[in-house]
């Protein structure tokens, strides 16, 4: 994934929105879990995100994600919005 964000931002498309609601953490020691609503644009479909972090030093990392369409699964073309610049 990081690597269709990289590419997407080197071929001069606009940045991914940032819009999120958090829904639900749960904390136990070193992991959490986070659940969220993210939407990457207005041109993409909405998602429930399950975040799976993992405190290393000090520092919360993403150590894995699942990511579901929202809220109608039949009806989900992709949670990335169309490009808009073909990629270099």
């Amino acid at each position: 994934m990081m690597a269709e964000f990289r590419s997407r931002r080197d071929a001069g498309e606009a940045p991914l929105s940032t819009e999120k609601r958090i829904l639900h953490i749960e904390e136990q020691g070193d992991e959490a879990t986070a659940i969220l609503f993210r939407r990457m644009s207005r041109n993409a479909d909405p998602a429930l995100y399950e975040l799976r972090l993992r405190r290393t030093g000090g520092k919360w990392l993403v150590a894995g994600e699942t990511v579901m369409p929202w809220p109608d699964l039949a009806h989900a073309k992709g949670f990335l919005p169309p490009r808009t610049v073909a990629p270099a």
